[in-house]
């Protein structure tokens, strides 16, 4: 009877056809667009009480397995269904990897950070520098009454000080006496000039190391640069921060972080103090006396020299020109209220019988016809060659250049600056606005203004500094020599740890550079201990081939023999004795035997994000920020690297830095199909085949940019500096090299070879520094 009801029985055939019938009918159902209409909401009912009871356990039916029609074996169909798979991920990733990319990069271009201290009217940036202050424990002084529209985004400083030292309890203050009693000298103005005010900004902080004791469980390479920020930002509450202070406490802060690790507290702060000690002797004292030297010979018997106000610089000048060289000349002093600075150096000169002139600025052009030269002073001078001086210092120029009068500025090197600027109103200094009340004290018409503030139509503006153009101005003198404004302003390369035998030469290609414009610059690097630390507070960071052999994953075999091969292999690597000759068949040996190691060690693809994010890549203190500015002025940068490219694709990844502009070429792996590293690609990337011979047949790299004919070079090793061969002739390139290890028996071939050698440079100030100076113009 069941049989009857179900009708005849099917054969095999049949329900195998019904059965593809009905996928397909589904599959054209699903294909089709689906129109949603509004369906009338049927009223809710109690589900029976069947439903609401939990499932029974099913049983787990086992199906033998069949061939497929196809004739394919389940492991087959198994590896087709993963490649399908896979194929599909890449499809749906690739467009949201390139739709992040092009939303990413402008938005680099764009972002750029204005400093707080040009922010002063913006009521969110008064809010974090008050709310920095009470975390510093640091007294800050009240807004000022009054102040100039234009110049409102500046900080007002006025004559306030017992506001700021009121309720500051200096035996439970995180800010030193000797910081407290600076700041006030500064306000008053008893320490002014910048080399006055950066002398006695370092005496004070040798001070403050000789008292700083080490907290427990702390190093002082790290905690002392946290206690020096409440004594900087309590000078900054007092006087805004000059050039050459800037400077000073980078310079500072720089030593700091290299302190060697094996040094206690003794030993470090000895090392401080004497790296103080040679900063005043040299960049101050030393590098006065060689301009005084260079200045004397552009002064002849019989010249009128002109000056501005007062400068310590120009006064040691003038003495030596006159009773060492014995040169007969006069002198004009021009000043301006409300200082009257040139009063001080008009008194100096009397003493030492000099014939002199004083007269105010407002004379600056009946006496100028008399005038043979005009000498004056900086504050700093600015990455576009522009002077910044004290204000009414443009104008002595301008008149200068409209009588054929030559300008020279003196001014040494620490206080070169990197900032660019082309007004006196983006950024400045405001003086205290009664000032310019006394200095008209007991003139008639004083009563009137004696109580501006209480006058809603009268305001005053004390202006510090203006901005001389360097097309008027003829040479800056410095402790380098005479060099026109256009020449290297780029005050990082005094530095101690900064060796360049050959200045001229090094001037001449920076200045080709920034001739050419960013649009004619490309710049190549090696990555390991280039862009990246090779040590951290005397602690060896790891290269990519270190990143890989210290993965947690690999048997401690492999760890032992690659450690052998490093032992073996990197003393002939840095052995001045051998040449590249005899090393290069002992390099391929290391970097085969490396390559074959990793052959063999079972990796997948997939763990070399996992090995750069257990062992992270260390970048150089400025590094990231280098290669943004490279992207937003859209600069390309070759990363040429004998190490791991795998590894340096992940670093770069890690830190957001796959950008456009970012090409690199390194030794790279090869897959199966299910991702396990098989081998290396088949051109051996070693440090001394870094050429244009590395790079793959199919890349015309160098022919795309044969217009950026200005190269800057970076790498550690002397292999490195073949990097550039590619480059279409004519070219400029600009090599720097990192010493990093044996420095003492290879500094001299280093100099030889590289054109700026930086010594246990843990950062990219150099080549940053050289860079804005190329955007700058």
């Amino acid at each position: 009877m069941e049989a009857d009801k179900k009708g005849p029985e099917k054969s095999k055939e049949e329900i195998l056809a019904e059965r593809k019938a009905k996928k397909a009918e589904k599959a054209a159902k699903k294909s089709q667009p689906v129109v949603k209409t509004a369906a009338p909401v049927a009223p809710v009912q109690a589900a029976p009480a069947a439903v609401l009871e939990p499932p029974q356990t099913v049983k787990e039916i086992s199906i033998p397995a069949k061939a497929d029609e196809t004739g394919k074996s389940k492991a087959e169909l198994k590896a087709e269904r993963r490649q399908k798979q896979e194929a599909q991920r890449a499809a749906k990733a690739a467009p949201a990897a390139v739709e992040a990319k092009q939303s990413a990069a402008p938005k680099a271009s764009q972002t750029k950070r204005v400093p707080d201290q040009i922010q002063a009217d913006r009521p969110s940036v008064e809010k974090r520098l008050v709310k920095r202050c009470v975390s510093q424990k640091v007294p800050q002084l009240p807004p000022a009454e009054r102040k100039v529209q234009l110049f409102s985004h500046l900080q007002q400083q006025e004559r306030r000080m017992g506001l700021l030292t009121k309720d500051l309890a200096i035996n439970q203050s995180n800010i030193h006496p000797a910081v407290i009693k600076l700041g006030l000298q500064y306000a008053s103005g008893i320490i002014c000039g910048s080399n006055a005010r950066a002398v006695a900004l370092l005496e004070a902080f040798k001070k403050v190391i000789s008292d700083y004791s080490t907290p427990e469980h702390k190093e002082l390479s790290r905690d002392l640069e946290v206690s020096l920020k409440p004594c900087i930002n309590f000078l900054k509450q007092c006087r805004p921060i000059s050039v050459s202070m800037g400077n000073v406490i980078r310079f500072l802060k720089r030593h700091i972080t290299n302190i060697p690790s094996e040094y206690n507290d003794v030993q470090a702060k000895e090392y401080l103090h004497e790296q103080i000690d040679k900063y005043i002797q040299e960049n101050v004292e030393l590098a006065g006396k060689a301009i005084c030297q260079e200045a004397s010979k552009k002064i002849a018997s019989g010249d009128v020299i002109l000056t501005y106000g007062y400068s310590s610089l120009l006064l040691q000048i003038l003495l030596k020109a006159f009773n060492e060289d014995n040169k007969k000349f006069r002198v004009v002093v021009l000043d301006s209220s409300p200082r009257s600075e040139g009063l001080q150096l008009l008194r100096r000169l009397v003493a030492a019988k000099i014939p002199s002139v004083y007269m105010l600025i407002s004379g600056a052009s009946y006496i100028m016809p008399e005038v043979t030269k005009v000498l004056l002073g900086a504050h700093a001078l600015l990455a576009n060659g522009n002077v910044m001086s004290r204000v009414g210092s443009s104008q002595v120029a301008l008149v200068a250049k409209a009588h054929n009068v030559p300008v020279l500025v003196c001014c040494e090197t620490h206080k070169f600056c990197e900032r660019v600027q082309t007004d006196s109103f983006v950024f400045n200094e405001l003086g205290d606005p009664d000032d310019l009340v006394a200095a008209v004290k007991g003139k008639p018409f004083v009563h009137s203004i004696a109580n501006w503030r209480e006058l809603p139509q009268l305001s005053l503006l004390n202006l510090t500094y203006d901005v001389t153009p360097g097309d008027l101005v003829t040479a800056v003198i410095t402790e380098l020599g005479s060099v026109p404004c256009t020449s290297v302003p780029i005050p990082s390369l005094k530095l101690s740890h900064v060796h360049i035998k050959h200045w001229q030469k090094v001037e001449e290609k920076i200045n080709k550079l920034i001739a050419g414009n960013h649009d004619k610059l490309q710049v190549i690097a090696d990555f390991d201990f280039t862009l990246t630390k090779f040590h951290t507070n005397g602690i060896r960071k790891l290269s990519c081939h270190g990143v890989v052999e210290n993965y947690s994953k690999l048997p401690e075999h492999f760890k032992l023999k690659s450690k052998e091969m490093f032992n073996k292999y990197y003393p002939i690597e840095i052995d001045q004795h051998l040449t590249v000759e005899e090393k290069i068949p002992l390099m391929i040996e290391w970097y085969d035997g490396a390559h074959e190691l990793l052959e063999h060690s079972n990796l997948f693809k997939h763990d070399f994000a996992c090995m750069v994010k257990e062992n992270p890549i260390e970048f150089r203190d400025g590094t990231l920020q280098f290669m943004k500015d490279l992207n937003a002025a859209n600069i390309p940068i070759l990363v040429f690297s004998a190490g791991v490219g795998d590894v340096i694709d992940e670093a770069l990844l890690s830190n957001n830095l796959t950008q456009d502009n970012v090409k690199v070429i390194s030794n790279y792996m090869t897959y199966n199909s299910e991702g396990k590293l098989v081998a290396f690609t088949d051109k051996l990337i070693h440090m001394y085949n870094k050429n244009e011979t590395s790079i793959p047949h199919n890349s015309t790299y160098f022919q795309d940019l044969s217009h950026r004919h200005n190269v800057i070079l970076m790498g550690d090793s002397l292999g490195d500096l073949q990097m550039s061969k590619g480059v279409e002739p004519p070219s400029t390139v600009l090599t720097i090299g990192f010493l990093n290890d044996k420095i003492e028996e290879r500094l001299e071939k280093y100099k030889e070879e590289f054109d700026i050698v930086l010594v246990d440079d843990q950062t990219m100030e150099i080549p940053d520094s050289i860079l804005k100076s190329v955007l700058a113009k």
